[in-house]
């Protein structure tokens, strides 16, 4: 072999040499964007998934929240009723006793005694 075939051969050794090198960087780039395009497809799905459950909640919550709430016809009707129902301040109304401060209500010991306290210890009724 001449020198010139050698140098060929070794220039084209070199360039085998670089494309080899390059072609293990172009894989481990391929691999981190499969990586990348895996976790965001698994974020996706997290994210629909948290969505659905967002809106389930908010229906459920919408669903409380009718159950609880009145029909406007009977807060209306209440409102005549309350507007019709005289005060109770005993100097508008001289027929009725006053309540206020004149009860106390009991305590604990008393109204554990009188079965008024609740065996949980939860609820306090008041006794007069």
């Amino acid at each position: 072999m001449t020198a010139v075939d050698e140098r060929t051969i070794y220039a084209k050794l070199e360039a085998m040499k670089d494309i080899r090198s390059k072609t293990l960087q172009l894989e481990k780039v391929k691999l981190k964007i499969v990586r990348e395009v895996e976790n965001g497809d698994a974020e996706e799905k997290c994210l629909a998934e948290y969505r659905r459950e967002l809106e389930m909640l908010m229906q459920e919550k919408m669903s409380h929240f009718s159950k609880h709430s009145l029909p406007l016809q009977t807060t209306t009707a209440a409102d005549e009723v309350v507007s019709v129902v005289p005060p109770a301040d005993p100097p508008e109304r001289p027929d009725l006793p006053a309540v206020q401060g004149q009860k106390s209500l009991a305590q604990p010991e008393e109204a554990e005694k009188e079965g008024a306290l609740s065996a949980d210890r939860k609820h306090v009724y008041f006794v007069y």
